[in-house]
């Protein structure tokens, strides 16, 4: 119980660590929406105010504790949707926010009932969070929150006046930093001109209050979406070829083997570049010649083992060398070289401002040149400085240890100056009065002596006075730094890409079986459009179907393949219907999720779709066939028939009683309709094929005769006319029929 009476309620404490643990699991793992509370009373009077808030897509207020000791490498977008009508089309204005990036992205599109389109785009973008008009009652409300929990979409009911566009103008002109040339006024960018959009745009920064902090003014940038530049990938596609790790799954299974395609090619060494493979595994290329822009690279770098070398394990070292490839030179020498030259001069203003030695010691000053004052100031720092390493011989001296070894003069922001004495010198500081023990650690005791304080105090009254006197001089610097944010965006974008592809050769080359280039081509119609698969039962049907999808996605990204040699058409969306599974919660039947999901892929595939779909209709589920069996079985893909089923064997290897096994094989025999029969032509697949079916047809012409003659005649009359008929059959000399009458 937490608290004193009459207040006590049920609670856990943390401590700090497991307290932002805690809070890093909900946001970004769970997904869930949380508040802090503080009081701000006494225990005996509480009064407790909400002081912190957070959302998946709202990370705002808990920045310092997620990311605080670590670079972040995952994306917070969040997008408000705004539904609408034209005339007899539904129009769906949608805005997305990237925190992490500052940027909006606005769109507009016509959609259908179950919107696929929308779908397709929430996949394309990820976002964490999705603000709608309250409107439960709706049937557009329901099927948007479908969409948006079926991928993993936290979804946030907003009033209706939150999406009005009444202040969106005046706040976005305050938030955009306009490119040079432009006009200072949204309602000069195309991106005003959608209205819905705005509508969407509009609650966001209402949500995120974005306009009350003074650090977003003139931040942000906006541009539209375009959605013809990416294949459309549904949820199903995602799930199905395992594009990224399952939130209900450990991210490796047998040690540290990757249960995704992102996690299969996440060699990225920069945050920058683990966001930007996960936005690329979701936004396949559809133009060819970026495809084949990136493919090029991606070779360079696979050919070049010391350049892809000196990239992966250096951490992108800052210049190229002999780049010879003219993709390479296009997206990285040209505009690093060109960044690095403005970056220069902001170096150069770092090295004049900033004193550099303070800063190796945790104190970030100006230099004293600046200002009169603020040299008698450093002066005085100086002075106290020299005095407190004095203090360090003296108390070396005192207790009898060496200075410099087991005894050290520090400072930190939390304490100033103070000593620090090993944990195994710590009895010399037992029974002296003369020294202040401060705490005590792994790393040693940290203390203080009476003149140690004193000058300590001193020196940090000093440097206090210096920080007040340096502010003008901060602000200036500050306000000129800010001027190369563009710059150090525009390097981060370039580095990212380098370090996404650089991963991807190093991938292909470090594979057991090498990655190969596949050969793109246009959307011209190949040799086959239309493969079904057929073979036993744990074949590998549908490995090999997804396998096909992720070498089709993994070619649109730019990514080599694994495979001998692949040739891959353009392609505009990837649609998946792999895998059942039911929905209890919403009532749905296997069957029925299966025929939504179906519906919804013939509304949005083309002739130019990648469309996979795994034995629809069966009613069970693909995982129900994995078994922890260690042998893995190497299978060869033929053309043709399989005309077996071996649910026996796997019956066997799943150990079913054997009474069961017994009987299920007098079945079979019962019911096997005689398929294995060896005949004359059967050895041949096509030849046996035909005979078969040319037996079924005098059996069933044989049949209906029989069944159709005059019931008043005798039975000697019946024989007869039976054996006339099976004199006809037998005259076709027909191997199948000789076979089973043989076998009768």
């Amino acid at each position: 119980m937490i608290g004193a009476d009459p207040y006590k309620t049920e609670g856990v404490i943390l401590n700090k660590n497991h307290f932002e643990s805690f809070i890093r699991d909900l946001l970004l793992v769970k997904q869930y929406r949380i508040e802090v509370y503080v009081n701000q009373g006494s225990a005996k009077n509480q009064n407790w105010v909400l002081e912190y808030k957070g959302s998946p897509g709202n990370l705002t207020q808990f920045e310092d504790v997620l990311f605080g000791n670590n670079d972040v490498a995952v994306s917070v977008r969040i997008i408000a949707v705004k539904l609408g009508m034209e005339g007899k089309s539904r129009i769906v204005g949608l805005s997305c926010i990237d925190t992490t990036a500052t940027s909006f992205s606005v769109c507009e599109f016509q959609d259908n009932e179950s919107f696929s389109n929308l779908e397709s785009l929430v996949v394309t973008l990820a976002p964490k969070e999705c603000l709608l008009i309250q409107g439960e009652g709706s049937y557009e409300f329901q099927a948007l929150k479908q969409v948006m929990e079926r991928n993993n979409v936290m979804v946030t009911t907003r009033k209706k006046s939150e999406f009005s566009t009444e202040s969106v103008i005046q706040d976005l002109n305050t938030l955009i930093k306009f490119k040079k040339g432009q006009q200072q006024n949204i309602q000069s960018l195309p991106e005003a001109n959608l209205s819905f959009a705005m509508s969407a745009i509009s609650a966001l920064i209402k949500y995120l209050d974005l306009t009350s902090d003074e650090g977003n003014l003139n931040e942000f940038t906006i541009d539209q979406i375009k959605e013809s530049r990416y294949l459309k990938l549904d949820s199903a596609a995602i799930k199905a070829l395992n594009i990224e790790p399952r939130a209900d799954t450990s991210s490796t299974l047998n040690g540290n083997a990757p249960t995704s395609i992102l996690g299969l090619l996440d060699k990225c060494r920069t945050p920058q570049g683990h966001r930007l493979l996960a936005q690329w595994v979701r936004q396949p290329l559809k133009d060819l010649s970026l495809i084949k822009e990136r493919h090029d690279i991606v070779e360079a770098l696979v050919n070049d083992n010391e350049l892809r070398s000196n990239l992966s394990e250096d951490h992108l070292r800052q210049q190229f060398y002999n780049v010879n490839v003219v993709a390479l030179k296009t997206m990285f020498s040209d505009p690093l070289s060109e960044l690095i030259k403005d970056m220069d001069k902001f170096q150069q203003m770092i090295e004049q401002t900033i004193d550099l030695d303070s800063a190796e010691k945790g104190d970030f000053l100006v230099k004293a040149e600046f200002d009169d004052e603020l040299k008698e100031l450093k002066n005085t720092m100086n002075e106290m400085e020299t005095k407190l390493q004095s203090q360090l011989a003296k108390v070396a001296f005192d207790l009898s240890i060496e200075a410099g070894k087991s005894l050290k003069l520090e400072s930190n922001q939390q304490f100033g100056y103070y000593f620090r004495v090993t944990l195994k010198e710590e009895k010399v500081l037992r029974n002296k009065k003369q020294y202040i023990i401060l705490d005590s650690n792994k790393s040693g005791v940290r203390f203080r002596s009476n003149k140690l304080n004193d000058l300590n105090d001193n020196y940090l009254s000093a440097r206090d006075k210096y920080t007040v006197e340096q502010k003008k001089v901060v602000a200036e610097i500050i306000e000129i730094a800010a001027g190369y944010s563009g710059t150090i965006k525009a390097t981060g974008n370039v580095l990212a890409s380098l370090d996404v592809l650089t991963a991807f050769a190093s991938v292909a080359v470090s594979a057991n079986k090498p990655y190969v280039r596949p050969e793109m081509l246009s959307s011209e119609m190949g040799e086959c459009h239309f493969c079904i698969i057929t073979g036993p039962n744990m074949g590998g049907k549908s490995t090999y179907i997804r396998s096909a999808g992720v070498s089709a996605l993994m070619a649109h990204i730019g990514s080599f393949v694994p495979c001998d040699q692949a040739k891959i058409s353009q392609l505009d969306c990837i649609l998946a219907r792999v895998g059942a599974d039911d929905s209890q919660l919403k009532g749905l039947s296997t069957f029925m999720m299966e025929m939504i999901e179906t519906a919804a892929i013939l509304k949005t595939a083309t002739c130019n779709s990648l469309v996979l779909i795994d034995e629809l209709g069966r009613g069970t589920s693909t995982y129900e066939g994995c078994d922890d069996d260690k042998l893995t079985l190497l299978y060869k893909v033929k053309p043709g028939v399989c005309d077996q089923s071996f649910g026996i064997h796997v019956a066997k290897m799943a150990n079913f009683p054997q009474d069961v096994i017994e009987f299920a094989k007098r079945k079979q025999a019962e019911l096997e309709d005689y398929q294995d029969s060896v005949f004359e032509g059967s050895d041949n697949p096509q030849k046996k094929k035909d005979i078969i079916k040319e037996a079924e047809i005098l059996i069933a012409e044989f049949i209906n005769k029989c069944k159709n003659l005059d019931k008043s005649l005798s039975d000697v009359e019946l024989e007869d006319k039976i054996s006339t008929f099976k004199t006809e059959v037998l005259s076709h000399e027909n191997p199948y029929i000789k076979t089973l009458l043989a076998a009768s």
